[in-house]
């Protein structure tokens, strides 16, 4: 479908306050209008060669990242690749937050340029805090909350649910439908991390596609 004009216009003009909130808070901010060109932008952000990780994201996968790096003789580092073995896992984490790059998308960003996150194990998100030289984070258009507390609210009532269905895990979301609190050993709502301020510099990028991503 192509998308009127003034819809596109709606969306350059969101995505230019998102950057606005973004660059007081020390983080880069860019707008791509689809998926292909979040992809170049990214590809040309990284040199040949360089080692990068990344979080588990639908986005990640929508956008073709990951034949993108391989292609450009990046090391990488995919927690995947464990196969559900623990040790192999934190073998792989440890090796990755020296990488050059951590890639991943973000639950939720308000409209203010707060990035919104919830975690299960929090492995993606300490890598996002402290680590990897360089966070390259990729949104959709569907992640924008006009604030924390109702992006929180989407994440555990609309994300949620269908990630716990596909993965197969027994929290009360998966059989409601909606957010139960649950506190089962499945449970994905074990870590909140709300990012307000970067205080590296020039670490951080965030990439809001016009295009719905990921969940």
């Amino acid at each position: 479908m192509v998308m009127r004009s003034a819809e596109l216009e709606t969306r350059r003009e969101k995505a230019k306050q998102i950057a606005a909130g973004l660059k007081k808070r020390n983080i880069e901010g860019f707008y791509c209008q689809n998926k292909e060109e979040a992809l170049k932008l990214v590809l040309d952000m990284v040199p040949d060669g360089a080692s990068a990780g990344w979080g588990g994201s639908v986005t990640l996968k929508q956008i073709g990242l990951f034949d993108g790096l391989r292609e450009k003789g990046c090391v990488l580092h995919d927690m995947d690749e464990a196969g559900g073995d623990p040790e192999k896992a934190r073998e792989i984490y440890l090796q990755s937050v020296g990488d050059d790059y951590f890639f991943m998308s973000t639950n939720g960003i308000t409209e203010d340029g707060e990035l919104v996150n919830i975690d299960g194990q929090g492995s993606r998100l300490s890598r996002m805090i402290f680590g990897p030289r360089n966070v390259v984070i990729i949104a959709g258009i569907n992640k924008i909350s006009p604030d924390v507390q109702s992006a929180v609210k989407r994440i555990r009532n609309e994300v949620c649910p269908v990630l716990a269905v596909a993965g197969g895990r027994n929290t009360a979301c998966s059989n409601l439908g909606r957010c139960g609190n649950c506190f089962t050993p499945d449970s994905m709502c074990c870590e909140f991390v709300i990012t307000r301020k970067s205080r590296q510099n020039g670490r951080m990028k965030v990439i809001l596609v016009g295009e719905e991503l990921g969940y």
